[in-house]
């Protein structure tokens, strides 16, 4: 374990009792105005804690939601931790996993011994007792002892601040990362809050930074005060300070108060205690029932564990201070008669419920909870898990979109009885089933469901979830390269990297010389040959993946005759079903349908080489699909006379004619032109900041910053843009020379004239510019929607974004039913606000 070098401790020869620290405990160690709760061993009848509804609280959020505080270390800082304790050991391991003796006493153990001890040993139990009858509140946690109270029962300043910066500086020395810092000790007084000059407050504020949570005892001599207050470090603004409550959920008498802090069950608390303070039989195995504030603080600590706990299920990080806001935001209000005031009382269930609601999926496909928060990469893949619960006729369904063509394995834990899965592909299985798995397509939503069977209500269940990438596809091949034949003497290899149409073209000067082309395969037959005299010559022939074929260029004789050599293996096709490959490298692919009314005949090109693509039975059916391959690729499509309809976004597109369905995925930069007819183009944004400008029958779609993709489309008479993935979205829309009218409502803005039709829809950002002719604009105002007005633009901004219409020679702004708020003088409801700008400049 980590040894921590200590410094001079600076001692008084005399030390008043203020300056220094107290545990926070009534009963059996402190003299009482009333008589203490006794001593009293472990039985089976007091098991828990008091009020036992803590503990059931805690216990309830152990079988909702797994939240047992594992992955988590609090230190306690005390009187330090009997490590023995058979109650504190897990999995025949001590559950306080290292620590620190600052005490001074010489000896280097952090345990908690005589004649003043036990009492960290106590709070120890609060948290992470094993005990099936007492259990801790967060019983996965693991502990840190760091022992700073001496043997007079009392702890210096000093040791105090170096178990603070031992904190600091070991905080992720463990298996897992100290969280929490529990202070059941504190300087005797009664401020309403820290100065920044107290002790503490420089090592208080490190751990704040560092992201761990102090909680502090709030002291317990309010009998002596009898006025709000705390003691420090409770006071100080970086610590939660824990009230102690009765079993009635008032304050205790003896608890200090302030609407700082919150109170806990803090009286008559049972919890480990070492042998010594026992039964004395040699065998640390003892529980004791202790009072004060130092007993509700490792509850607050154990909130705040949970808390954390719930948060980072939900793919939360959150503060100290996140932490503090969600404990004070949901706890229940205690009024206090004696101080007149009203206080804050712990409820762990509806700070956690705040974060991970009771049911956090939905009980329809539709309403289904997203997988994504709880799955992060891993070595093969992604991977995760979740917790939930099942309630009687309860469903919870579940939904996700795949980033890829994969392998889903699904496993679930928990006792299910009766209750079914609903499988993507309409299967049912019992839940009780250990694993099932299924076949993922990329971007291709799948939802399944958990189901109980009528009248059982199954409970708690965890779900582990991996998914693991299929191989990649093989690429399709592109290969130029530069050669010179000789007779019979060149020859080349030429590898096929998919099954499908392989194609070899030799392009020459005629004048240099003739030449020939002939492919044969491994075996010597020859597959295909070229015999022309037009300077090209070409061969496609049927290829098989994995085979390498040989290229061999033939000439008269022995005159060299120059050669650039084109070999592409991206082409499959059945009947009118086509599939194109790109490479891993750039590629130019263009499909142009300008035939396709006329002979239904397809153009295809990718780099240097075309195909024509004839139907196979005269009139087309052509299913088109496109893998870019990889590689920064580009996508030409030139539509047809007919009307043409297209849906683009970063990386797709999606083509459909009379005759012609086409689907390309993985190209970044995309170009579509329109060939005629009343084309249709629909444009849709990314989850980043996207950037839409349009004109008559043209428009593209860009990021606002950056150039890692780009959509053109030209010559469509109708253009719509949708924002629907995220982002902060821009649309500009410029006028035609003619006459246009631009109308602006709150979830889109439209300008148009007779001829075309460009639109932007859920757009943050809706900018219009009119020039030549005689163009008009109206803005609908929503409710609480603010209008301004200038000499050249006039716009309108609500909740939901900014129109604006610049250099229109009019603009009407409409007041909905639910009338806006105009910053300048108020509209009869009946009437337009008109702007005239006197310029264009």
């Amino acid at each position: 374990m980590p040894h921590h070098h200590r410094r001079q401790t600076r001692r008084l020869g005399m030390e008043c009792l203020e300056d220094r620290l107290a545990p926070a405990v009534v009963g059996p160690q402190a003299a009482l105005a009333t008589p203490p709760d006794p001593i009293v061993p472990f039985s089976s009848s007091e098991a828990g804690l008091s009020p036992g509804t803590l503990s059931a609280d805690f216990a309830s959020l152990r079988d909702r939601y797994g939240l047992d505080g594992t992955g988590q270390t609090v230190v306690v800082i005390d009187t330090g931790v009997a490590a023995d304790h058979l109650a504190l050991q897990r999995s025949g391991t001590t559950v306080v996993v290292g620590g620190y003796d600052f005490s001074g006493t010489g000896d280097p153990d952090f345990d908690d011994d005589p004649p003043n001890g036990s009492h960290g040993t106590h709070v120890a139990g609060i948290l992470a007792s094993q005990d099936q009858q007492a259990p801790g509140l967060v019983p996965g946690v693991d502990l840190i002892a760091l022992r700073v109270v001496e043997a007079s029962g009392r702890a210096s300043i000093t040791n105090v601040e170096e178990a603070l910066s031992w904190v600091h500086l070991h905080r992720n020395d463990f298996r897992f990362p100290v969280t929490t810092v529990n202070i059941s000790l504190g300087l005797e007084q009664n401020a309403s809050a820290a100065s920044s000059t107290a002790p503490f407050e420089d090592e208080l504020a490190l751990l704040e930074a560092d992201g761990i949570v102090v909680v502090a005892a709030a002291g317990n001599s309010f009998l002596t005060y009898q006025t709000p207050g705390l003691n420090y470090p409770a006071s100080s603004s970086v610590v939660i300070a824990a009230m102690s409550s009765d079993g009635r959920g008032n304050l205790s008498y003896y608890s200090q108060r302030s609407t700082t802090a919150i109170a806990a069950p803090g009286q008559s608390v049972l919890s480990t205690v070492p042998d010594y303070l026992g039964n004395s039989n040699g065998i640390d195995d003892d529980f004791v029932r202790f009072s004060g504030t130092s007993m509700a603080a490792p509850a607050i600590s154990a909130a705040a564990v949970v808390v954390r706990q719930a948060s980072e299920q939900a793919g939360r990080s959150p503060t100290p201070e996140d932490i503090r806001d969600i404990l004070f935001a949901t706890a229940d209000p205690l009024y206090d008669p004696i101080t007149q005031a009203t206080y804050k009382r712990l409820n762990v269930v509806r700070a956690v419920e705040s974060i991970l609601p009771a049911d956090a999926f939905g009980d329809t496909p539709e309403a289904a909870g997203s997988l994504d928060q709880f799955l992060a990469p891993s070595a093969d893949g992604l991977a995760g898990q979740w917790n939930g619960t099942l309630g009687k006729g309860d469903r919870d369904y579940f939904s996700w979109t795949p980033p890829g063509r994969g392998r889903l394995e699904v496993a679930v834990g928990g006792d299910l009885p009766g209750a079914e899965w609903l499988l993507p592909d309409g299967r049912r299985l019992a839940a009780d089933t250990q694993t099932w798995t299924i076949a993922t397509a990329e971007n291709t939503p799948i939802s399944f469901a958990l189901v109980a069977a009528d009248g059982v209500a199954p409970g708690a269940y965890r779900i582990q979830m991996k998914w693991t990438p299929a191989p990649p596809e093989p690429v399709g091949s592109y290969r130029q390269e530069s050669v010179t034949a000789i007779g019979r003497q060149t020859t080349l290899p030429v590898a096929a990297t998919l099954d499908g149409q392989l194609t070899v073209e030799a392009r020459f000067d005629a004048s240099d010389g003739d030449v020939d082309l002939e492919v044969f395969d491994t075996a010597g037959n020859r597959v295909g040959g070229s015999y022309g005299l037009t300077g090209v010559e070409r061969v496609d022939f049927l290829a098989s993946a994995g085979e390498t074929y040989t290229v061999q260029l033939i000439t008269v004789g022995n005159t060299p005759v120059p050669v650039r050599l084109i070999t592409a293996n991206v082409l499959r096709r059945d009947g009118d079903q086509v599939v194109v490959v790109g490479t891993s490298e750039t590629d130019t692919i263009r499909i142009d349908a300008a035939d396709l009314p006329a002979d239904g005949s397809l153009g295809l090109q990718i780099g240097d080489l075309s195909y024509r693509l004839v139907p196979a039975n005269g009139s087309p059916n052509w299913n088109v699909t496109i893998d870019s391959g990889g590689g920064n690729d580009r996508l030409e499509l030139v539509g047809s006379a007919a009307q043409d309809f297209v849906d683009l976004e970063r990386g797709k597109a999606r083509w459909t004619s009379d005759g012609l369905t086409l689907r390309a995925e993985g190209f970044f930069f995309q170009s579509v032109v329109g060939g005629g007819g009343d084309d249709v183009a629909s444009l849709f944004d990314t989850p980043g900041d996207d950037h839409y400008t349009a004109r008559p029958f043209a428009a593209s779609m860009t990021p606002r910053e950056g150039n890692e993709y780009r959509i053109d489309v030209t010559d469509f008479r109708y253009i719509h843009a949708y924002k629907t993935a995220g982002g902060v979205d821009v649309a500009e829309l410029f006028d035609s020379p003619g006459d246009d009218r631009f109308i602006a409502k709150p979830t889109y803005g439209r300008l148009f004239s007779d001829d075309y039709v460009v639109r932007a829809k859920f757009f943050d950002y809706v900018h219009a510019y009119a020039g030549e002719g005689n163009d008009t604009a109206t803005l609908y105002a929503a409710a609480a929607a603010s209008v301004e007005w200038y000499p050249v633009f006039t716009k309108v901004t609500d909740v939901t974004g900014l129109r604006r219409a610049k250099y229109f020679d009019a603009v009407h702004v409409k007041r909905a039913k639910e009338s806006p708020t105009l910053q300048a003088a108020a509209l009869p409801l009946s009437e337009t606000l008109r702007t005239h700008p006197s310029n264009r400049e």
